[in-house]
């Protein structure tokens, strides 16, 4: 079973909330941090359905299970802003890290001790 994970935005340097990187908290002290740069890159993520381990999505990605309201996120997300599911959420995440270095500590460890290994 996955921990629980809780998501937030990171008022980084006095970035307005629109420009904020979306952080994640994993309640099992399996490592938190940077997941995507603003709240709609966010957004794509969550419309693939799948549960990031450690800030990493797997190959075919751990699912949780096609949630009865994807489908309704994904036309919203469409109709709104013309976004869709990420293609390349891994992308998302490193480019994201890479814009805000400022939070290495709450990264895993083992990610911290070989910072080129993904």
């Amino acid at each position: 079973m996955r921990g629980i994970l809780y998501y937030a935005l990171w008022r980084y340097k006095d970035i307005p909330l629109d420009k904020a990187p979306v952080v994640y908290f994993d309640l099992e002290a399996e490592g938190s941090g940077v997941l995507a740069s603003t709240l709609l890159e966010f957004l794509t993520l969550l419309a693939l359905d799948k549960e990031p381990n450690l800030g990493k999505y797997e190959a075919g990605g751990l699912g949780i299970g096609s949630s009865p309201r994807n489908q309704e996120l994904r036309d919203w997300l469409e109709h709104y802003y013309g976004l869709h599911a990420a293609e390349d959420p891994n992308e998302i995440v490193q480019r994201a890290r890479s814009q805000y270095p400022a939070l290495p500590l709450l990264y895993p460890a083992a990610e911290r001790s070989h910072p080129g290994h993904h």
